[in-house]
């Protein structure tokens, strides 16, 4: 993702709710170093993902996406 908006965002949100990468990775159903990759713009989320995170930090996927 150009400039990596989406893991910026995706890091304040996580840190402003007080949750390790470990954490979200759990309630993601993913490894903790794909939240790392996706916080770091290493690896992309796919929409499903997007989606879920959004629903669960109360935000819109245009947010998260920097939209």
């Amino acid at each position: 993702m150009e400039n990596n908006i989406f893991g910026k965002n995706l890091r304040y949100l996580r840190l402003a709710n007080k949750m390790t990468q470990k954490e979200l990775a759990a309630f993601m159903y993913v490894n903790a170093v794909t939240i790392c990759h996706w916080e770091k713009g290493l690896q992309e989320p796919c929409l499903d993902d997007v989606r879920k995170l959004a629903q669960f930090f109360n935000v819109s996927c245009d947010f998260l996406l920097g939209m």
